[in-house]
């Protein structure tokens, strides 16, 4: 079954649509509308619960200390697919894009559609180790 989850969101300044977590638009008086600057090392990442199907979208300022985390405080199998550079504002925007796919808190049931993003995204990075 796919589910269209996606109602976009409104920029808080201007109010228009914000159809991409990165996209910058232009105010009605023709002033950029831009997002907040990302801090540095701040990264969205994905982990996928292999027992219970489920992906979690999280923000952290360390992947790998958030994967072990996760890893430690849980007895599924998890799998960590990979990140990119974001901010809790684009958390919470993937969290609101796919709400309808929420099992609980940051967990969602499993899509194709929230992989192909991630691994789409041009600042992908993809977890080896």
């Amino acid at each position: 079954m796919i589910r269209h989850a996606y109602d976009p969101l409104l920029c808080s300044r201007c109010h228009q649509a914000i159809s991409h977590i990165n996209e910058i638009h232009t105010t009605p008086k023709m002033l950029r509308c831009a997002p907040k600057k990302l801090s540095k090392g701040a990264f969205l990442y994905l982990f996928h619960d292999e027992f219970q199907n489920l992906l979690k979208i999280g923000f952290t300022e360390s992947p790998s200390r958030r994967f072990k985390e996760i890893r430690n405080s849980n007895n599924n199998p998890i799998k960590f697919i990979g990140y990119f550079k974001g901010s809790k504002t684009n958390e919470a925007i993937l969290h609101h894009k796919w709400r309808a796919l929420n099992a609980k808190l940051e967990w969602f049931e499993y899509s194709e559609e929230i992989i192909d993003y991630f691994t789409g995204h041009p600042d992908f990075v993809k977890w080896d180790k």
